[in-house]
């Protein structure tokens, strides 16, 4: 939430949240954690975290009565919109849809394309683009944009680490 009152956590005292130990923020306000549903990517990302994060989500998604969203909009409205609220959103999202929410640190290493391309940054998604052995001429379109320079630059401006560019199909 963008009003959240620290802006660095450590991995023991989130996965203290996610677990359930702790339930408000050092001021002394509610702290709600957003969840996604148990099969979604973000999940995988946090358990990655550590064997305690690992632990940890999956109480939380045992737990009756969290806030579950459904979609990536969803959840990011849900961590904008509802006081106290901590969730996990790509960095991507939050730039390119100029959400209100606040990036908070992670052991002292703050979320960031550099930080990511350093190694100094570990958690994060990787998105890769399938397609069927038969494209449709606007899928070809879209992807042939996606991998031009404008498509990579705006990619790079909304917060994505791009992986070397490949030649052929």
């Amino acid at each position: 939430h963008a009003n959240s009152p620290v802006s660095d956590i450590t991995l023991p005292w989130l996965a203290d949240i996610y677990v359930g130990k702790v339930n408000t923020w050092p001021n002394g306000k509610p702290l709600r954690i957003v969840l996604r549903p148990k099969a979604e990517s973000d999940n995988t990302v946090l358990k990655s975290m550590s064997g305690e994060m690992n632990r940890a989500v999956t109480a939380a998604l045992e737990r009756k009565g969290m806030i579950i969203a459904l979609t990536d909009q969803d959840n990011a409205d849900a961590i904008e919109n509802i006081p106290g609220t901590l969730g996990a959103a790509t960095l991507g999202q939050i730039t390119a849809e100029r959400r209100r929410l606040k990036l908070l640190s992670i052991n002292g290493v703050t979320p960031s394309t550099q930080a990511m391309t350093d190694g100094s940054y570990h958690y994060y998604k990787t998105f890769t683009m399938v397609t069927g052995a038969i494209m449709s001429p606007l899928a070809q379109k879209f992807i042939a944009f996606v991998d031009s320079n404008q498509g990579r630059e705006i990619l790079l401006k909304t917060g994505h680490r791009l992986a070397a560019k490949k030649n052929g199909p």
